[in-house]
């Protein structure tokens, strides 16, 4: 099984570096460019079906992508990014005097802390990991067009690794990640294309 994932288009937050994840924000220009490029791109790959996550900067180009290729799309909310809670749409030094407390638990404590009206990344991570689980061992290879924080957490399940090392990977906007899994080996991967 194949699995092909391709994060969203570059979005205002991307370019503010605001903290975001359940919120949605329109693509940039270069956003915008992004998309048209990541249709040429993602000729490159075979799959399958598309999943995605709901949020407009994924499920857009998704769209985009399914009525190109005529491929089954689903829409799956485990695939939706982090909830950050109150700290959505925040700067990083906004968050440290808003919420010095939060943000210093956050710091000392990232896997654990809890975002009110959000979750933590524990919570998260086992939403991800749900996912992977149910969809490792099929037989259909899956486009999955997602967010950043969904596929370093990915990869890092599919490829058995400690927490943390895919934050050392570039996972650009609209790159494209490449994973081969199959049952009883270990996963692989096969290309990693970043625009």
């Amino acid at each position: 099984m194949r699995f092909i994932f391709l994060r969203h288009p570059e979005t205002t937050a991307n370019v503010k570096n605001l903290i975001y994840g359940k919120t949605d924000f329109p693509y940039t220009k270069r956003g915008q460019q992004q998309f048209e490029e990541a249709l040429v791109n993602i000729e490159r790959f075979r799959f399958d079906k598309i999943m995605t996550s709901p949020l407009r900067r994924a499920y857009e180009l998704a769209s985009a992508i399914a009525l190109k290729t005529n491929k089954e799309l689903t829409v799956h909310e485990a695939l939706e990014e982090m909830n950050f809670g109150i700290f959505e749409g925040l700067t990083e030094d906004e968050a440290k005097i808003k919420h010095p407390d939060l943000h210093k638990e956050f710091a000392e404590s990232f896997e654990t802390t809890l975002f009110p009206e959000g979750e933590s990344f524990d919570v998260f991570k086992k939403r991800v990991e749900g996912f992977v689980n149910h969809y490792k061992q099929s037989e259909v290879d899956c486009l999955v067009v997602s967010h950043g924080g969904f596929i370093r957490t990915a990869l890092e399940l599919l490829l058995d690794n400690t927490s943390g090392f895919s934050w050392h990977l570039e996972i650009g906007n609209c790159s494209i990640i490449e994973i081969h899994t199959g049952e009883g080996q270990p996963s692989i991967i096969k290309n990693i294309l970043n625009p």
